[in-house]
């Protein structure tokens, strides 16, 4: 009985001794723990077996998985570039056009804005994730970089406050950074928070005809879902359609803006984490625009008109502003799922939405940004 509460003693005062380290010695130790659970994580079991051949096998089979991978990356990262090189030559196009003062400083804001995006993306590094903890799912995940790949590099692009994305998509924000792994903060963590507006017009249905032709090229080899060749080629059509319509150019407006949170808790592991909206209002003019009745979405000021324009709606893209400090301006945030009815008295819109990556809780490879400032993480 003695030995036993002398066992239960010499753990409470080693618990005791680790809750009073340093949060740096913590933060170290942790990254110890991820570096030996990462070389478990993917791993499966492994049988010995006396075949010479088949060890041979299995070792050409993971380094052609590796060549593939790489590739399948160079070839998403160029296809990505192509893409932004694309859309900056449709807006210099649409500069030359317009003869609209205020048109034209609405085309050289985003061809600006672009132009930044594209130098930070060519300053990117491509990461591996390497251990996400069950208890944590939608707040963090681990990373193979580190400090280690700075001075390889001899140029910091692993910092607090990196941005994390695939493609133009956040999926998070560097908050850990130890010598061959990092930690990334995703944006359904809780504690997050997002300055962003929503962006209506050509820049969503790029974003649709993204997901649609997605959706086309998995239907085109699928024909256990159709009852005949003819029901298949009819979808297809019907889609193909759509996608024509929706190609039509559209003018880009930007509207409301707000802060965007994470919703899930910790110890929470969900498939679909929705994002909370809050203060989504448009009381202010600003180089984007005049400032607008937040019921109506009637321009206050008369003088420059009385169009009206819904501040909001169910399917708006939401994109980040660069007010917060830590993401550049027009990242792909989420999509709007649900507009919050306005109570009396209320000054401002609260919502829901949705990631624009439709499995965040997927992701396997993300692209690292360099920070835009060194400041304190989230």
């Amino acid at each position: 009985m003695r030995k036993d509460f002398k066992s239960y003693l010499i753990l409470a005062s080693l618990l005791s001794f680790l809750w009073i380290l340093p949060k740096s010695f913590t933060e170290k130790l942790r990254e110890g723990v991820v570096n030996i659970g990462s070389k478990f994580h993917h791993k499966k079991p492994i049988y010995e077996i006396d075949s010479a051949n088949l060890e041979e096998l299995k070792l050409e089979n993971m380094l052609l998985s590796q060549q593939i991978q790489e590739i399948k990356e160079y070839l998403d990262s160029s296809e990505f570039l192509e893409e932004q090189g694309s859309k900056l030559e449709k807006i210099q196009q649409q500069e030359v056009k317009t003869s609209d003062t205020r048109e034209l400083a609405f085309f050289k804001r985003r061809e600006k804005h672009l132009l930044e995006r594209l130098n930070h993306h060519m300053h990117a590094l491509t990461a591996k994730v390497v251990y996400r903890d069950p208890a944590f799912w939608n707040s963090f995940f681990w990373i193979d970089v580190g400090q280690e790949d700075n001075k390889a590099l001899e140029h910091e692009v692993i910092a607090l406050n990196s941005p994390v994305v695939k493609g133009e998509n956040l999926v998070g924000v560097i908050d850990y950074v130890g010598t061959k792994r990092s930690r990334v903060r995703l944006i359904t963590d809780a504690s997050m928070c997002i300055s962003v507006r929503v962006l209506r017009g050509s820049e969503q249905n790029t974003l649709l005809l993204q997901q649609l032709d997605s959706v086309m090229q998995n239907l085109k080899f699928c024909r256990g879902v159709f009852f005949s060749d003819e029901e298949q080629e009819s979808t297809l059509n019907i889609l193909k359609h759509l996608q024509e319509n929706i190609q039509t150019s559209v003018q880009d407006r930007y509207l409301a803006k707000g802060e965007l949170r994470g919703s899930s808790e910790p110890l929470w592991r969900a498939r679909q984490s929705l994002l909370k909206g809050v203060g989504f209002n448009y009381d202010y003019e600003d180089e984007e625009g005049p400032s607008r009745d937040l019921r109506t979405g009637m321009i206050l000021n008369k003088k420059l008109g009385i169009h009206p324009e819904a501040l909001l709606k169910e399917g708006d893209l939401l994109v980040t502003t660069g007010m917060d400090g830590v993401f550049q301006e027009g990242l792909h945030v989420a999509l709007i799922e649900k507009v919050e009815l306005l109570e009396e008295g209320a000054i401002a819109y609260d919502l829901w939405a949705k990631s624009t990556i439709p499995y965040l809780y997927e992701v396997s490879r993300v692209s690292v940004l360099p920070p835009l400032s060194q400041g304190e993480s989230f």
